[in-house]
């Protein structure tokens, strides 16, 4: 799901991070900031909760370009709307292991610090709004 994730949304965050040397340089901070700061909400949920564990936080990285995603097609509006649908998405995937119904565990702190790391370097390092963006034909 992350590799599926990173190449839709990565391509649309990479159309929108310019031209040249420039662009490599904004995509791999979006994604590599989103994976730090991803990999650090997980570490801080962990020992809020008192719980160790291991993540590879792709996730974190995936999120951002998410992010990345929503401001470079559609600014603010979608860059909060898309939040949201995220947010709700982690709670339902919460519900899931909270009730045993979920077939593995999930990082979500490493999402939503993924989404909010990818937000934040993309109203940095994006133009609002750049990208038309449409699945299909």
């Amino acid at each position: 799901m992350n590799s599926v994730m990173i190449v839709i949304f990565g391509t649309v965050a990479c159309e929108a991070a310019g031209q040249g040397w420039r662009k490599v340089l904004r995509f791999l901070s979006i994604f590599l900031g989103s994976v730090i700061i991803g990999g650090l909400a997980q570490w801080a949920w962990w020992m809020l909760a008192r719980e160790s564990g291991g993540a590879i936080v792709a996730s974190g990285g995936a999120s951002g370009l998410f992010a990345a995603m929503a401001w470079a097609t559609g600014g603010r509006s979608r860059l909060v709307q898309f939040g949201l649908i995220w947010a709700v998405i982690q709670v339902v995937i919460v519900f899931t292991e909270a009730v045993g119904i979920a077939p593995f565990s999930t990082a979500v702190a490493a999402h939503m610090g993924g989404y909010a790391g990818g937000a934040l370097l993309s109203v940095i390092m994006l133009k609002p709004s750049s990208v038309r963006f449409r699945l299909g034909r």
